[in-house]
């Protein structure tokens, strides 16, 4: 990864990362990343809400 890093700045080209989370995203910017994509977050508001009140 840090040949593709090196050869993506050398020719001025974005390079990314496709597994980016809270606990890897320092290193990866610190790495020379420069696009940076997460799984989209699934929450369920009201419904998780109720299922924790009715004690599921």
């Amino acid at each position: 990864m840090k040949k593709i890093v090196e050869t993506c700045h050398k020719h001025n080209v974005p390079v990314g990362n496709p597994h980016t989370n809270a606990k890897n995203v320092e290193r990866l910017i610190n790495e020379g990343y420069r696009f940076l994509m997460s799984a989209p977050s699934r929450s369920y508001g009201v419904i998780g809400q109720g299922r924790e009140l009715a004690g599921y």
